[in-house]
């Protein structure tokens, strides 16, 4: 099953859930003008001991304040015993790495990834 929504100054947000568990792909920009958005993105694709996947590959903007709602979501997954896995753009994985986040979340060749800046 998979489910398109968009709302004026929201993230393109498709869910996507199947027997291994459910991915949520979202694009373009994660502000503050649509936090609350993104972090009811997040929380609704947490099902108890299912696995997720956050693709956040095609965002193009991802704000401090999103890595903080994506550490919230991050920590609620952990409490439902949902393994998380984080794919983000290079403007996401930069921001993780700048801040700290990504050493707290599961991101796919973390440590192989250069950064430049």
């Amino acid at each position: 099953m998979m489910s398109t929504k968009r709302a004026r100054g929201a993230p393109a947000v498709a869910t996507t859930i199947s027997a291994t568990g459910c991915r949520c792909t979202m694009s373009g920009e994660i502000d503050f003008s649509n936090l609350e958005e993104f972090r009811a993105k997040l929380t609704s694709a947490l099902h108890i001991g299912e696995p997720v996947v956050v693709d956040l590959r095609a965002v193009t903007f991802f704000s401090l304040s999103a890595t903080r709602v994506l550490l919230k979501v991050h920590d609620l997954a952990d409490v439902l015993q949902c393994p998380m896995q984080v794919l983000g753009s290079p403007c996401v994985n930069r921001v993780l790495h700048l801040s700290g986040a990504d050493t707290e979340l599961t991101l796919p060749h973390q440590h192989s990834q250069r950064f430049r800046y």
